[in-house]
């Protein structure tokens, strides 16, 4: 086996490793903050729970009335606003 054969199968054993990382657990790249689930989220805000809000797309990231930061994600939700 050669230099270049040696580097090829390094260079694919490294994007497959970054592949599977990258697709474990993608709401974890989705923001900061702990994730809750998208129903935790609208009992929140009907206790009054929710101090600050930021929609962007599907994706919902706002501050708790604790201080805790949170994330989640909305689906199809024609009522959300």
């Amino acid at each position: 086996m050669n230099f270049k054969n040696l580097a090829m199968w390094g260079i694919i054993v490294f994007l497959t490793i970054g592949l599977y990382n990258m697709f474990k657990n993608p709401q974890a790249s989705v923001g900061k903050g702990n994730s809750i689930i998208f129903s935790e989220f609208l009992t929140e805000v009907d206790n009054g729970g929710v101090v600050k809000v930021e929609i962007q797309g599907n994706n919902i990231r706002g501050l708790l009335a604790d201080g805790n930061s949170f994330s989640t994600y909305s689906p199809n939700y024609p009522n959300l606003i």
